[in-house]
């Protein structure tokens, strides 16, 4: 059995999306020949919490923990709030922020480079530099975002001569949550060279999308590999009956302002006051942090009535949410990166065997997938037409009892067949 360093922030207990993709992967690569190792802060920000995540970590899994320093705490206390959503680095997306607010986004964005995390990567460094020499390892995979992870990685990788994949769940400049921080030009000159210096230095590069991979290519000059997200086969097994009175619009995870769909909440309302079928049955469900300007744009709708809003749930609840929805949304960010933007969501929607309804970009990644696999049809941001003909056609489905996918989702996308690319890509290099 081989043995691959894991370097990830997030890990359970730690909730949310960044840590279902290499929770995942440590499950299944042993069934190829790998044993995972991973390293982790011994004390992360907590913002978010999943104990029933801990379920997928198997008893002997090695963690190796070291302390973390974060500036989460005083941020926290400079807005004068106790629970700020800083997953993305210090950004407020409450829309309520005041001067310490855009304080901390300043401050996020031209003293924190490459993000928050910085301060964990030299004494990381150091840490694994020792500990390696006592248990080697055969590889290191870096995880990010948060980037200070493969800044890590590179340190380790340039002492040791381990080899390293440097493994992008996002892009790092060519993302939504980087052009909105307020960048000085030396934080951006900064940026650029240590992502430049990342995609060239490691062994391998891995994205999560076509287009992020062709993205990263003309940045780097160098091939990247694409290994999808997927879904795990053992979160979805048993029969779930749908519920029969309610049409129910459900989106999964966190809803920023750059995904608000102004246009479906439009027509949404327009057919809720109009059409009896529609007021008597339709409902909005959102499960994830909302922005405050979705909420209002979904009451300046008329909508409030029918809306259902869970600010978090755990992951098993939240696959049995999917299940019984009649149609699953799919909202990407409007952001230069939505061509190669497939939330990791997209795949547990696939297996959760629901109609899905995309908007962001009719031609992109998501599309891609949703086509291939006829598990639903994407929409560009402004095509209310076709938006409008898909929700009547789903509505006229459902009342007959028709309302169901084409198609089962793809074998491919599953976490096992994920695991199963992973380990090929670290036996060759």
């Amino acid at each position: 059995m081989k043995r691959v360093l894991i370097i990830s922030y997030y890990w359970p207990p730690v909730g949310g999306a960044g840590v279902q993709r290499w929770l995942k992967h440590a499950r299944y690569l042993p069934d190829f020949g790998w044993k995972p190792i991973i390293y982790t802060p011994e004390n992360p920000d907590l913002s978010i919490t999943d104990e029933s995540l801990l379920q997928d970590v198997s008893q002997d899994q090695e963690i190796w923990r070291t302390p973390i320093r974060e500036p989460y705490d005083l941020y926290r206390k400079l807005v004068g709030k106790r629970e700020v959503a800083v997953n993305h680095g210090l950004m407020d997306t409450t829309g309520k922020g005041g001067f310490f607010s855009r304080l901390g986004m300043w401050v996020r964005a031209n003293a924190f480079i490459p993000d928050a995390r910085m301060f964990w990567i030299r004494p990381s460094a150091r840490y694994l530099i020792g500990r390696l020499k006592k248990e080697p390892v055969d590889a290191i995979i870096s995880t990010g975002p948060p980037h200070s992870m493969h800044r890590i990685a590179l340190q380790v990788h340039r002492a040791t001569g381990i080899p390293w994949i440097a493994d992008f769940r996002d892009p790092w400049t060519n993302n939504d949550v980087y052009h909105r921080l307020p960048l000085g030009k030396r934080a951006e000159r900064i940026h650029l060279r240590m992502e430049k210096e990342v995609l060239r230095t490691a062994t391998g590069v891995v994205t999560v999308s076509w287009q992020w991979a062709e993205d990263m290519k003309q940045i780097s000059g160098r091939e990247v590999e694409v290994i999808t997200n997927g879904y795990d086969e053992a979160d979805f097994s048993g029969a779930v009956s749908l519920p029969k009175d309610v049409f129910e619009l459900h989106h999964v995870g966190s809803l920023y302002a750059d995904r608000n769909p102004v246009v479906l909440w439009k027509l949404l309302g327009e057919r809720y006051r109009s059409s009896e079928p529609w007021k008597k049955h339709l409902r909005i469900h959102l499960t994830g942090k909302t922005d405050q300007s979705v909420l209002a744009a979904i009451r300046e709708a008329g909508l409030q009535d029918v809306l259902q809003y869970d600010d978090y749930l755990p992951h098993s609840e939240v696959i049995e949410a999917m299940r019984q929805a009649p149609v699953l949304l799919l909202l990407l960010n409007d952001a230069p990166d939505i061509m190669g933007r497939i939330p990791g969501k997209l795949f547990e929607y696939l297996a959760a065997g629901r109609p899905v309804l995309g908007i962001g970009a009719a031609a992109g990644d998501s599309a891609r997938i949703l086509n291939e696999s006829k598990a639903g049809k994407m929409f560009d941001l402004d095509d209310e037409l076709g938006m409008a003909a898909w929700l009547d056609n789903s509505m006229q489905a459902w009342l007959d009892g028709s309302l169901e996918v084409q198609q089962a989702a793809s074998g491919m996308y599953s976490r096992r067949s994920c695991a199963k690319q992973y380990a090929e890509l670290l036996n060759q290099v």
